[in-house]
């Protein structure tokens, strides 16, 4: 499963749906994501991609700390 939290809320996507698995590189997985919303995938460049021990991923703005 990959999370992706967006401005505005959240939303999952299975691997399937996006032709993805958890091997794929963040950079490919932005990509597919960007398409899938039909936004740029540039759009996504700061989003982080964090791989859970368990194989789900999320992707999610930075933290900010302070």
């Amino acid at each position: 499963m990959v999370h992706l939290r967006w401005p505005g809320g959240s939303r999952e996507f299975s691997f399937d749906e996006l032709g993805v698995n958890a091997g794929t590189s963040d950079r490919e997985l932005k990509a597919r994501l960007a398409a899938r919303l039909e936004v740029s995938a540039k759009q996504l460049g700061e989003l982080v991609v964090d791989r859970r021990p368990h194989g789900d991923i999320v992707v999610r703005p930075p933290a900010i700390y302070g």
